[in-house]
């Protein structure tokens, strides 16, 4: 695992400019929502003078707490793990802490954690969309990984196949193996949340307005954050908005709609997705098919028929979408 609580500095470093917020301190690992949340209370509290949206946000929807265009209060707080390193000895702060609670949402924190954390948008597709020696550094432990997997040592380029693979390896198995799920383990169950006033907030709330909407008003009644309940239309076009330039967020909940109409057989053309959605498919569908594996190859099923069609016919289907193959 990573260390989460210290990122390599002596334990006494003071990670906070601001030491604490008396109303609400949101705790939470990177690429959940931290940003975007407190940029929503400070924005509909009436403790809080209001903020103006331009500038808040960058082309990814994500929202950078330190730029000097927001001018935020200092009333709410933000902070990673190390949130903890700072307030060991602290008793009964205001804390909110940002944690997944379905097993689906480790799809979204492979896919997002590095896209959205720093605004890397760090995306798998470049894994088989660059050749391996122009492949940027960060990339290299995957291209690695993926190398050893398949013992592959000499090779100019990994096929999308490989890379998909290699992604549903991940999602076949066991949710507890996952270094994602280890490292919001640690963090959700630490002591040090039990000694402070804590609410947790489901991530799953940033997939859906209404959830949003539900957990929000939890929030506030837990910590009186006096959120202004008569700008619901200003609260719903803010959230909206983001969702639409949110490209990982928007490709996951399209993502579960189709694995949930997969399960129904249901007819209806697929979308273009990111390799890693797709690898998420892939599982999804062999976990569900006894003793049938789906094929490594750079074509994905334009439609939910073919998925069916291949699970009936698999030689057939197999050969017409290879005609190389023997």
């Amino acid at each position: 695992m990573i260390d989460i609580y210290t990122a390599g500095h002596p334990d006494n470093y003071r990670w906070d400019k601001d030491k604490n917020a008396k109303i609400c301190n949101i705790v939470f690992l990177g690429g959940t929502y931290g940003n975007f949340l407190k940029f929503f209370i400070e924005k509909f509290s009436n403790l809080t003078p209001d903020i103006p949206i331009e500038g808040s946000f960058n082309d990814i929807g994500t929202f950078d707490h330190s730029t000097k265009s927001v001018k935020y209060s200092g009333k709410i707080q933000r902070y990673h793990a190390e949130f903890i390193n700072d307030n060991i000895n602290e008793i009964g702060l205001n804390v909110c802490q940002i944690l997944p609670t379905k097993d689906s949402s480790y799809l979204y924190l492979v896919a997002a954690m590095q896209y959205r954390g720093g605004n890397f948008k760090f995306l798998h597709d470049t894994l088989y969309k660059i050749k391996v020696k122009e492949q940027q550094e960060f990339y290299l432990k995957y291209v690695d990984n993926i190398k050893k997997t398949y013992n592959i040592d000499n090779i100019d380029e990994i096929p999308k196949f490989l890379v998909r693979d290699w992604l549903k390896l991940n999602f076949l198995d066991k949710i507890e193996n996952n270094v994602i799920y280890k490292n919001f383990k640690s963090f959700s169950e630490h002591e040090f949340f039990k000694k402070q006033k804590t609410f947790q907030f489901p991530l799953e709330s940033f997939f859906s307005f209404d959830f949003f909407l539900e957990n929000l008003k939890k929030l506030d009644n837990f910590f009186n954050l006096c959120i202004e309940w008569n700008r619901l239309n200003e609260m719903r076009d803010l959230f909206n908005k983001i969702l639409e330039i949110d490209l990982i967020r928007k490709e996951f909940i399209e993502t579960l709609k189709l694995c949930k109409l997969i399960d129904e057989k249901k007819i209806l053309d697929i979308p273009k997705f990111l390799v890693v959605f797709e690898a998420y498919i892939y599982a999804h569908i062999e976990k569900s098919s006894i003793d049938k594996i789906l094929p490594l190859t750079n074509y994905f099923f334009k439609n939910t028929k073919e998925i069916y069609d291949f699970l009936e016919y698999l030689p057939t289907w197999y050969k017409i979408k290879n005609p190389n193959i023997n």
